[in-house]
């Protein structure tokens, strides 16, 4: 339950059916924190690290709507497991050589689509330990490897429809209790067309009960090809949080910002964010998200 203040560097992403947590909602330097249920896309070997049976429901809207469950059990041995199901509903104004040929000059054309995405996420997790925190005893693990695998649909009305499927490999490590590293190569199986290969470094720090800190830096053709985000979470008060951030990629640059509202307890949370572009193409954009997490 509280009150984070985030100021980070916000990657653009590719064109994916899949979309952020609502509690990372506004940022992007979270693939290596292992306590968010999305890792469950963005790193499978560091949702290894942490232990626990968690579900969620997302549904963002704004930018067309998008409903997201996710559901992770890493509790049951040290081999552990995730899923993530994704359906966006949008509507895009293609870009003018995929307009087709019969568009009359001026002519508004927009492509009504239907987009989803089914993810199996797996790992193991090595060296099982247990660290003494402020809130009692706490289980770990120091070390894991993940593997990943989404198979994607995009169905429009113009575009007709195209399919794909996605591998992403992880390690992930926790040389001390706070602090987590994880590395991932992502959409290896994707077709030559929708999304490159891209490769990430990430850290999340636990450096206070009150701070965290995340940083990121890889390569992404699809968006860079160089990218850097990072950002900082500052626990201040219960129930109100505000995040924004800034974001390179290659030779463009973005502005993202976001406002959330999240209530909590020790086993349920609600989360209500709001994200905006304030740079790039998407200038202006805004969008909604609503989660629902339950631990067990």
């Amino acid at each position: 339950m509280g009150l984070n203040l985030t100021a980070l560097l916000v990657m653009g992403a590719a064109q994916a059916v899949e979309g952020d947590t609502t509690p990372s909602f506004g940022t992007a330097a979270g693939s290596a924190n292992p306590s968010d249920v999305g890792a469950v896309r963005r790193n499978p070997a560091a949702m290894l690290l942490e232990v626990d049976y968690t579900s969620q429901i997302d549904f963002a809207f704004g930018q067309g709507p998008r409903l997201t469950t996710t559901v992770r059990d890493t509790r049951t041995s040290a081999f552990g497991a995730g899923a993530m199901v994704t359906q966006h509903w949008a509507q895009r104004t293609p870009d003018p050589e995929s307009m087709p040929g019969w568009t009359l000059p001026g002519e508004e054309i927009v492509d009504e689509s239907r987009d989803g995405s089914y993810r199996i996420s797996f790992g193991y997790g090595f060296f099982p330990q247990s660290e003494m925190t402020a809130a009692g005893p706490v289980q770990m693990r120091r070390f894991s490897i993940g593997a990943s695998v989404a198979y994607e649909r995009w169905t429009g009305t113009l575009s007709g429809l195209t399919t794909g499927w996605a591998l992403d490999l992880s390690v992930a490590g926790r040389p001390t209790q706070s602090l987590v590293l994880a590395a991932t190569a992502r959409d290896l199986l994707t077709p030559v067309g929708l999304r490159r290969p891209s490769y990430d470094l990430g850290l999340w720090w636990f450096a206070t009960p009150w701070l965290n800190l995340g940083a990121e830096g890889g390569y992404d053709p699809n968006v860079g090809p160089l990218v850097t985000h990072g950002g900082a979470d500052i626990l201040l008060s219960n129930l109100f949080s505000i995040r924004g951030g800034y974001g390179v990629e290659g030779k463009r640059q973005f502005l993202a910002g976001g406002v959330g509202i999240a209530a909590d307890d020790d086993r349920a949370r609600i989360d209500y964010g709001i994200r905006w572009d304030t740079a790039g193409p998407d200038t202006g954009a805004l969008e909604h998200s609503i989660g629902l997490y339950a631990t067990f």
